[in-house]
């Protein structure tokens, strides 16, 4: 469990009951509407971390001051190396792999944990998810779900977040994804191809409860509204 799980009062949190999400992974209600509106699915890795303790829902979002400025910097310089490894613009000494990406935000976790989501805000922390959902790191991406489903439990993050990285997962590991979130290229179209999906009759349901778009508008925009891909296609 992170240090800012724990001390999650810091960001203006009130109190509901661990019992209103047991209630939600019941069945009684298909989100803890009660508390963080995140899919069922995973409210038990939720209760698990919180094991004993009250869980919190924060009524405001951080404070700018709050932010962390060497997290910020780590971020921005992350994300441009990730975009220029994609076809962004060049940025001069830039990594040449996701791999070397990936250990640059390794060694910054090694020696300074993962942040308070209150110290990146919602910018950067979502330049941290792409570096990480972009990860080959099988360690770095587990970390990574760890941290971003417990940041998506108060609040700091959307599920769709969560979800898309539980999905990168599986695909990286083989196994069929949930969501429908991840992507490969077909070389001889130029086109995005959906990962194979379980249960496709459901999907429609699992990704609104995620916060996701309808998989065939997501589909249209990645093939209709982005260049040709080359790869790993995925978002």
């Amino acid at each position: 469990m992170t240090a800012w799980f724990r001390t999650a009062l810091s960001c203006g949190f009130t109190v509901f009951s661990a019992a209103v999400l047991a209630a939600g992974c019941s069945g009684a209600r298909e989100t803890a509407s009660d508390g963080p509106n995140i899919p069922l699915d995973l409210l038990p890795r939720v209760l698990a971390h919180a094991a004993a303790e009250e869980l919190r829902e924060p009524q405001e979002r951080c404070e700018s001051d709050q932010r962390d400025e060497t997290w910020l910097a780590l971020a921005d310089r992350l994300r441009a190396y990730d975009r220029a490894l994609r076809g962004g613009p060049g940025v001069e000494d830039a990594p040449q792999t996701d791999a070397e990406i990936s250990a640059l935000l390794q060694d910054a976790v090694a020696e300074r944990g993962w942040p308070h989501p209150c110290d990146l805000g919602d910018r950067a922390s979502k330049q941290l998810w792409l570096v990480v959902q972009h990860s080959p790191d099988r360690e770095l991406l587990g970390e990574g779900l760890d941290y971003f489903e417990q940041a998506a439990a108060y609040g700091f993050v959307p599920a769709s977040q969560v979800v898309t990285l539980r999905d990168r997962i599986r695909m990286r590991a083989g196994e069929p994804q949930v969501y429908g979130t991840q992507y490969l290229c077909d070389p001889q179209t130029g086109r995005r191809v959906r990962w194979r999906t379980e249960d496709a009759d459901g999907l429609a349901e699992r990704r609104r409860r995620a916060g996701l778009i309808p998989a065939s508008w997501e589909l249209r925009i990645m093939n209709h509204h982005r260049a040709p891909c080359g790869g790993d296609a995925s978002p």
